[in-house]
């Protein structure tokens, strides 16, 4: 009986090993994945917000067409010091801050059952386009131009804006255009865009839901191999330390190896989806660097449990052994 005890108890041991090191994963991974705070932290650390305006100049110019051409050519021609100039009087840094953290707070509701929906208000990038401020920017870099010949202001009969210094005379006929084509730009944009809905993901959204769940209760597992192992050989504070010692310096100890090899596949994973995604290289080095901020400090998390697991198992094996020399005197 003592032997199929023991037999028992080692098998229930390793599982407790196993299940322990996949909840130790599974668990950080829920919880980090879907922790709003993480990705705010990691969009600070990963200087998003300080790459943005480039990046939005890039995008801008490949991507307008119709009426924004204008606002095109003008971001094309002009340095980078003045495309972030312009870009920061649309959409200045703490308003593009708002609005992203507004984003993700939105979305992780959402994610978390806390509302039916997840939607951005694009309102303050429509009134910083229509503010004074946009339009003195654009005139300020149109008088660092050089001066516009007879031709250049003959375009503007035909509602074309030269990119060149006007006279000072013809400044004022150029303002009124500026504000025009402010006004039909800010026109596309809409006042507000619903980007996740429940009512268009039905079982896909459920499915997810209870997988996640799974994920928070992974932990039970390993108690209740741990709880089974105590009851079938704990007898004493001997064997209590040691039964119990030794798999959590196994545990902790592996999980601490696992994650040298566990960061560089996630990081490799990554980097092929982004690239199968046919983005441009300036958005899939700022998505890179933004996801390695948040695996890493997901990484992190797994690193500190599993020294703790190790230490703690590593001070409960070596006082059994302790117990056992005092109880041989």
């Amino acid at each position: 009986m003592k032997t199929t005890a023991k037999f028992f108890a080692y098998i229930f041991a390793a599982f407790f090993v196993v299940t322990l090191i996949s909840a130790l994963f599974l668990y950080n991974l829920e919880k980090k994945a879907f922790d709003a705070e993480s990705y705010k932290r990691a969009l600070a650390e990963s200087n998003f917000y300080e790459q943005l305006p480039a990046l939005i100049a890039e995008q801008f110019v490949a991507n307008t067409e119709g009426e924004a051409n204008n606002f095109a050519f003008l971001i094309e021609n002009i340095n980078a010091k003045d495309q972030e100039l312009l870009i920061a009087a649309f959409l200045p840094p703490d308003d593009v801050q708002n609005l992203t953290e507004e984003t993700i707070d939105q979305s992780f509701d959402f994610l978390n059952g806390n509302t039916n929906t997840a939607s951005v208000s694009f309102y303050p990038i429509k009134e910083n386009l229509n503010s004074e401020e946009a339009v003195d920017t654009i005139i300020a870099i149109f008088e660092a131009q050089p001066p516009c010949t007879v031709s250049d202001l003959l375009s503007l009969a035909t509602g074309e804006i030269p990119f060149c210094n006007p006279p000072e005379e013809t400044q004022v006929l150029l303002k009124p255009f500026i504000q025009k084509e402010l006004a039909t730009f800010s026109y596309l944009i809409p006042n507000q865009k619903v980007f996740l809905e429940k009512s268009n993901l039905n079982k896909d959204f459920a499915d997810f839901q209870s997988v996640r769940v799974l994920m928070r209760l992974s932990p039970l597992l390993p108690i209740l191999f741990l709880l089974l192992v105590t009851i079938l050989v704990v007898r004493s504070a001997k064997t209590w330390l040691s039964w119990w010692g030794i798999p959590l310096l196994i545990a902790g100890f592996t999980s601490f190896l696992l994650t040298f090899l566990v960061e560089p596949v996630i990081q490799f994973l990554l980097n092929t989806s982004l690239r199968s995604m046919e983005l441009p290289a300036s958005v899939l080095e700022l998505l890179k660097n933004l996801l390695q901020t948040i695996v890493h400090g997901f990484i992190e998390n797994i690193v500190l449990y599993a020294i703790i697991f190790a230490i703690l198992g590593t001070i409960m094996a070596i006082s059994s052994k302790f117990i056992k020399s005092a109880e041989a005197i």
